[in-house]
C-alpha cells in the first residue's frame, strides 16, 4: 500500500488502523477495536487525513450497516475512500460513488452468510455421522479404526497433555501467562501453531484493514 500512496504523491500516515486476527463478519465474536476507533476518530474530527485506504472493500468490513457508517462519516467529514484492488478513489458526497460502495458491502456480506451456512451445513453433517469437526484440540489426539476410518475416541496426547496438565498447574498457582510461556520457548517446547509474526514472515504479509493516507 505504501507504494500505492506514493505513486499518487501521498504519504501514507505512520499509524494505521489495524483489526488484525478480527474477522470483518457478523459471525465473528471478537471486538474490533481498530473498526471502533476509525469510526470514532473520524466522527471526532481527530482521523488526521484525507483519504481512507483501504487493501479491499470487505476489508472495511463484510457488514453492511458497518460499511454504512463508514461512508455517512467520511461523508460528513468530506474524508475520500480509496480502495486499493479497485484502483479507484471513491468520493461519498457523490451518490453514484456511494451506491458502488454500498453495493460491495452487500456481495461482501452475502458471501460472509453463504460461507457461514456452508460451515454450519459441514458441521451438522459431522454431527450426524458422529465425526469431530475442527481442528484437533491441543493435548488430545483423535483415535480411528483401522478400517473405517470412523472416530472411536479422543484421548489425552503422551505429549502434548502434560504439557496442558503443567500449564493449567502453574498459572492456577498464580504464575503469569507471560513467564509459563517464556519458559515453555526456553524449553523447546512447540506451540500449537506458529506465532503471528512468523506466519506474516512464511505468507509475505497481509495489507492492514484500514490505513490512512
Amino acid at each position: 500500500m505504501a507504494k500505492d500512496c506514493s505513486s499518487k504523491g501521498w504519504e501514507l500516515h505512520p499509524h494505521p488502523y489495524r483489526d488484525d486476527n478480527r474477522s470483518a463478519s457478523r459471525y465473528s465474536s471478537k471486538v474490533r477495536e481498530g473498526y471502533l476507533r476509525l469510526v470514532s476518530d473520524i466522527r471526532a474530527g481527530n482521523f488526521d487525513a484525507d483519504v481512507l485506504g483501504l487493501w479491499e472493500a470487505s476489508r472495511g468490513s463484510r457488514r453492511t450497516s458497518e460499511w454504512l457508517e463508514i461512508i455517512e462519516v467520511c461523508k460528513d467529514q468530506g474524508i475520500l475512500i480509496w480502495v486499493l484492488t479497485h484502483g479507484r478513489v471513491y468520493d461519498p458526497t457523490n451518490a453514484r460513488d456511494r451506491r458502488s460502495i454500498r453495493e460491495d458491502a452487500s456481495d461482501a456480506e452475502y458471501e460472509s452468510d453463504k460461507t457461514s451456512q456452508r460451515i454450519l451445513r459441514h458441521s451438522r453433517d459431522n454431527a450426524e455421522k458422529g465425526r469431530p469437526h475442527g481442528r484437533q484440540i491441543y493435548g488430545y489426539r483423535r483415535v480411528y479404526d483401522a478400517e473405517t476410518r470412523r472416530l472411536i475416541e479422543v484421548v489425552p496426547h503422551p505429549d502434548q497433555a502434560p504439557v496442558v496438565q503443567e500449564a493449567a498447574h502453574r498459572a492456577l498457582s498464580g504464575e503469569s501467562f507471560y513467564a509459563i510461556a517464556k519458559d515453555f520457548n526456553t524449553r523447546g517446547i512447540p506451540p500449537r501453531r506458529s506465532a503471528y509474526r512468523e506466519q506474516r514472515k512464511y505468507l509475505g504479509g497481509q495489507g492492514p484493514r484500514s490505513s490512512r493516507c
